[in-house]
């Protein structure tokens, strides 16, 4: 540093003396200042050091440097050294202050210079610099360069580096960032298909060669420690404007001194109109592979696609694959482990694709404001993605009757090498075209809207699910959104189909649930229609001539709505009751098989219980225990105390006599308090190994209650097929019980006897609803009418009785 003595003898800036011996001469004599200075050069013989942080230095001739308390000026060439690498600036004059305060670098650094680019990282691959300008040149820290250039809608993919590898991930390295604001630009030609690992994955490296033009400004941010280094567009990096005078001088100073060298050196390379440049918005690179990698966009990937750190940041247009091009940010993490060639790629961004999922099916489509992820090996490529896409745009081939009606969210996995194994899915708002569909029935359907819609496509087929309020058919009206399916075959299109659940009308009947499907075989339809006094299972199809279904249901009408005929009553008894007998015999066995299927669940349901009770009672029967031995302690730790306080009152000749009774007495119990204290921590295990089993035992119960069928004994189809039998044959039974007993000799006709049980079938068509009903005990049929108008009813005309009407 300067002495006071020695400024007074001159205003003029003392210059280094060529000697090194009497720089460190003088150097050593000085005081040490009593505010913050700028570090003194450290010289031997003709080559002085300037120490800034643990890990960045300059070196500097003797001679090329001015050196005062709190600046120091360095000139002519000066040598960046860290750890692991080095960089020349030549034709320098820079400037360093001391900064008092500032963590982690406590100086301001600026001035012009001319790097040697080839030392920089990466950039030694460049082909040779016809021409490389004079760069304005400052340090700053993470912190200052990410307050004057981050934003809400900016990060800066700064590499972020664990201080300790062992330690917290989150507690990051603080570099000391150099950064070479270039006015007018430079002359470079470098390989980025080799950079980004892509000439592995056939990619046309030529068309690939990036050149910052001589015209176009750039700045690169660099930390040589690791070494990191970040080139930006100025649009997209204004950092000197943003600074402070003294560097805004230093680039008015550089934009003159290549001013004047450009003429001489030629300028920058010439674009060549036959080689594409791409527009390279930022690119970052990270020795140690520190770049973190935020996806944007996460619906419908794998948890594998997300937060990592890469080593090659690109943000430019560029093919990944020949299936594949981007345009936006691409991060390249290089793989460590055998057989990986460019590892893991991770961008955001708008993404073109175009494969061959089968022979013969093409996809090519752009997904929009995008996230993507690309894992490489020798033997494939497979790439994740999600993103949008606008309504104006779909990725299904022309002949999928699917169109969105609105922009949706896509995502897919595509294998390179098997793309028989690539899938893609989107959701959002579509639009059915049913005229397939009505070509491939002969029906006449109607295009419908679907809304919350999932739609995926693989090699088989395109399957949608989602709900609609629209209905396909003129005869069939949806009450609420129903669930549809679409399934479209690639191999086969008549083995396509379209399912729909929910409630709907029928003519005007209304079901509840109904399920309609198209496919091959036609349009059917098959529901639940619902009354108070019956429930009718009815199905059927939908033709050209509307719909025609169908069913079965039991009707009764008592005593006091109809007098039905009786048969000769002790005859119908016997045979009613033998049929009966028969038929329950029969429902009987059955349902002793399914009982039997049923008993080892119900079993293990018990054992589930058992085990569970008994878990509880082992965690309650520790948590007794431990209360126990804790109780213990606090009672002799109350003996000792009250011991220990009889003892401390005696005198002094009797605690000696008392003594060593005390102590032996205070020993047994903190003996016992001691093993309590044992007992208590196994007692603790045990009990935290039994809490832990409950969940499990509790889990047990669960599954073995869902275990059991979920529909009792009587519905299964094998007691259930003979369930009807059954009850017709008992109903039988009990109404020629009725007119055994009410057999009268004067009452002759049998439309004064019994009430009536029977079946009724049902029909729906364009005319309406009719049905016909058969009395099972007599065979007797009558003719029924249903009126679903005004005030719905079911009408039955008995023969030589009359019509008998129920208010359904």
């Amino acid at each position: 540093m300067i002495t006071r003595s020695i400024r007074s003898v001159s205003n003029a800036p003392f210059k280094a003396a060529p000697l090194a011996a009497a720089i460190a001469a003088l150097t050593l004599s000085l005081p040490e200042p009593a505010l913050a200075n700028v570090p003194a050069p450290q010289c031997e013989q003709l080559v002085c050091t300037v120490p800034i942080t643990e890990e960045l230095s300059f070196e500097v001739s003797a001679d090329s440097f001015v050196h005062y308390d709190n600046r120091l000026e360095l000139s002519g060439q000066v040598i960046v050294h860290t750890p692991v690498q080095s960089v020349t600036l030549n034709e320098a004059d820079l400037v360093l202050e001391a900064k008092p305060g500032a963590k982690p670098v406590p100086y301001r650094f600026y001035g012009t210079a001319r790097p040697q680019m080839k030392e920089l990282p990466i950039f030694g691959d460049a082909t040779p610099y016809n021409y490389v300008p004079v760069a304005v040149i400052g340090l700053v820290d993470r912190a200052t360069l990410k307050g004057l250039l981050e934003d809400e809608d900016t990060k800066l993919p700064l590499s972020e580096i664990p201080k300790d590898p062992h330690g917290d991930p989150q507690v990051l390295t603080d570099p000391a960032y150099l950064f070479f604001h270039f006015q007018s630009g430079l002359s470079a030609e470098v390989p980025l298909a080799e950079w980004l690992g892509l000439h592995h994955l056939g990619v046309d490296r030529d068309a690939l060669d990036f050149k910052i033009p001589g015209e176009q400004s750039a700045t690169f941010v660099l930390d040589p420690a690791e070494p990191y280094l970040l080139l930006a567009q100025d649009n997209d990096m204004e950092l000197v404007d943003k600074l402070s005078p003294a560097h805004q001088a230093a680039a008015a100073s550089a934009q003159v001194v290549n001013a004047r060298a450009a003429p001489m050196s030629g300028g920058g390379i010439q674009d060549d109109p036959d080689t594409p440049i791409p527009d390279l918005g930022q690119l970052a690179f990270s020795a140690q592979g520190g770049i973190p990698f935020e996806p944007r966009n996460t619906w419908g990937l794998p948890e594998e696609v997300g937060h990592f750190k890469g080593h090659l940041l690109v943000d430019a247009e560029l093919p990944l694959l020949d299936i594949l091009e981007v345009n936006g940010t691409i991060l390249n993490r290089f793989g460590e482990e055998d057989g990986l060639i460019g590892a893991q790629f991770g961008a955001n961004g708008d993404f073109g694709i175009d494969f061959e999922l089968i022979p013969g099916l093409d996809f090519e489509f752009p997904v929009l404001d995008g996230t993507l992820g690309m894992f490489v090996t020798q033997d494939d490529a497979e790439i994740y993605f999600s993103g949008t896409q606008t309504r104006d745009y779909s990725f299904l081939p022309d002949f999928v009757p699917l169109t969105p009606f609105e922009d949706t969210r896509v995502a897919g996995y595509i294998s390179r090498y098997k793309l028989d194994e690539s899938r893609l899915m989107a959701d959002g708002r579509f639009g059915l075209n049913m005229a397939n569909f009505s070509r491939m029935i002969d029906v006449p359907l109607q295009d419908i809207e679907i809304a919350r819609a999932r739609l995926t496509l693989d090699k088989e087929g395109v399957r949608l699910e989602g709900r609609t309020s629209g209905s396909i058919h003129p005869d069939i009206g949806v009450q609420t959104e129903a669930k549809i399916t679409v399934w479209v075959s690639f191999s086969d299109p008549q083995d396509s189909y379209l399912t729909m659940s929910g409630e709907m009308s029928v003519l005007g009947a209304g079901f509840k649930p109904v399920t309609l499907r198209v496919d091959k075989k036609g349009l059917n339809a098959t529901g639940v229609f619902t009354t108070p006094i019956s429930t009718v299972l009815m199905g059927g199809a939908i033709d050209a001539d509307g719909p025609r279904l169908s069913g079965v249901t039991t009707v009764s009408f008592s005593r006091s709505q109809i007098l039905a005929p009786l048969a000769p009553a002790e005859a119908v008894y016997r045979a009613a009751i033998k049929e009966y007998q028969r038929l329950l015999a029969v429902v009987n066995h059955y349902r002793g098989i399914v009982e039997a299927e049923r008993a080892p669940l119900f079993d293990a349901l018990q054992d589930a219980k058992d085990l569970l009770a008994e878990a509880e009672r082992e965690v309650e029967r520790l948590r007794k225990s431990i209360a126990k031995h804790r109780a213990d302690i606090r009672y002799w730790k109350r003996q000792i105390a009250n011991k220990t306080a009889w003892y401390d009152n005696l005198g002094f000749w009797d605690q000696i006599k008392e003594g060593p009774a005390y102590a032996a007495y205070v020993g047994s119990r903190g003996t016992k308090i001691a093993a309590a204290g044992l007992k208590i921590g196994k007692l603790e295990t045990a009990k935290w190994a039994a809490d832990k089993a409950l969940p499990l035992a509790r889990e047990a119960v669960e599954l073995a209650e869902d275990a059991l069928p979920s529909i009792p004994v009587d519905a299964d189809p094998r007691v259930a097929a003979h369930l009807g039998a059954e009850w017709t044959a008992r109903m039988a039974m009990l109404n020629a019980r009725k007119a055994k007993d009410a057999l009268h000799a004067e009452l002759p006709d049998w439309a004064k006897r019994g009430g009536f049980f029977g079946m009724m079938h049902l029909q729906l068509d364009r005319s309406g609803m009719s049905g016909k009903i058969r009395t099972m005990p007599h065979g007797v049929e009558v003719s029924a009418r249903v009126e679903l108008d005004g005030n719905p009813e079911v009408c039955l005309d008995f023969p030589k009785v009359g019509e008998a009407c129920k208010a359904l």
